[in-house]
């Protein structure tokens, strides 16, 4: 097992659960709002699917690096 390929696995989760946590924030914050957050809702909207977006990408990233480190 690889101590730094655990460090850079951990880092891309952290990274995974940040933009995860932007993406519910805007997506939230739009359900119980009527007002968009910043400019326009599609801005809101653009800005919530590309959180996700990330997010889905580097948890995919942290993924792989914790099974080759196990490997």
């Amino acid at each position: 097992m690889d101590g730094t390929a655990m460090k850079s696995a951990g880092v891309f989760f952290i990274l995974t659960f940040a933009f995860f946590f932007i993406g519910q924030a805007f997506w939230t914050y739009g359900i119980f709002f009527d007002s968009p957050l910043l400019a326009t809702r599609e801005l809101d909207q653009n800005w919530s699917s590309h959180a996700f977006t990330l997010s889905s990408i580097l948890g995919l990233i942290a993924s792989v690096k914790l099974y080759k480190a196990f490997d």
